[in-house]
């Protein structure tokens, strides 16, 4: 059960005081500069959600420098990266403390700004991937003067390895606005592509689904004609004498005898012996293809009771 009234807001209170002691200490192992340290909170009676830390000026001063050096190494360089290596956190405040930096800041600082964190975010190492500070300065760039955002665009992919910057979005390589819109082109048209196989892919299911649907329909339609028909027949040849349905049997080059009943095959010597020879041929033929069933049993009758022919003398 939590304590009520006093006891529960000074329990608060010492949560929170354990809680800065604890996120001091992270600081210090992190080798975080004075100048760069926490807000006070402790004054407030509740516990807050998270820190805000300010970016030092001295940091935006030379990052400025950094951004307004020419092309290439030198010595000024490397001097500004090394004072700029251990504010490497800076890289990763998020949006809201670049942007107040950006709008407080001229066209030119604002530009050299951007060069300067791209340049720290390459050289100086430091660790911002897809929240790097370039992305949101630029953004901040791009909104204020969209006229030259292309131009410092074009700088920033020229230089940057991050694949972030300075968009806040993959750019796969690109090195170039051409190259970044052409790489969105592409994707788009993969994507559409993607989009119309998965369409073509449920409409082509609903087709077979469909197909599947008609073609069971017309082979129920087959089958109850099929049988119907075979019942006509069968109903033919049962009012016909046992000799003129062996006939039929014999002679029918479309049915199997499978498909005529076992009743058919219980037939007398004597209606087998009225056929003609080449009727009883037939009908011996296909009785031979059987391998069990009573066309098998009739089978066997006929050859074991086949008289012997007579011999001359």
């Amino acid at each position: 059960m939590l304590p009520r009234g006093h006891d529960f807001k000074w329990n608060l209170h010492r949560l929170a005081s354990a809680w800065q002691v604890w996120i001091e200490s992270k600081c210090r192992l992190a080798e975080i500069p004075p100048e760069y340290g926490l807000r006070p909170f402790l004054s407030s009676p509740t516990l807050p959600l998270g820190i805000m830390n300010d970016i030092p000026s001295a940091v935006v001063n030379n990052l400025i420098a950094l951004g307004s050096l020419d092309d290439g190494p030198s010595a000024k360089q490397d001097q500004l990266l090394a004072r700029l290596k251990p504010f490497d956190k800076v890289n990763r405040l998020g949006w809201n403390p670049w942007n107040e930096v950006a709008d407080a800041l001229a066209e030119d600082d604002l530009k050299n700004l951007v060069r300067g964190l791209a340049i720290a975010d390459s050289q100086a190492h430091w660790c911002g991937g897809s929240v790097a500070g370039v992305i949101w300065a630029f953004r901040r760039y791009e909104a204020r003067f969209p006229d030259n955002a292309p131009e410092l665009a074009d700088w920033v992919l020229a230089r940057s390895e991050n694949p972030f910057v300075p968009f806040g979005r993959m750019r796969a390589g690109s090195r170039s606005i051409a190259e970044f819109k052409s790489y969105l082109s592409a994707k788009a048209r993969r994507h559409d592509q993607s989009e119309q196989d998965q369409k073509d892919a449920r409409q082509h299911k609903r087709i077979r689904a469909a197909v599947r649907r008609r073609l069971d329909e017309e082979r129920h339609v087959l089958q109850a004609a099929h049988s119907q028909s075979r019942a006509v027949l069968i109903s033919q040849l049962s009012g016909l004498p046992a000799k003129d349905r062996l006939e039929h049997i014999a002679w029918d080059d479309l049915h199997s005898l499978a498909f005529y009943p076992a009743s058919f095959a219980k037939v007398d010597r004597q209606s087998f012996d009225q056929l003609d020879d080449g009727t009883r041929k037939r009908l011996l033929d296909k009785l031979a293809a059987r391998r069990k069933g009573a066309w098998k049993k009739l089978q066997g009758q006929l050859v074991i009771n086949r008289p012997e022919p007579s011999s001359c003398r």
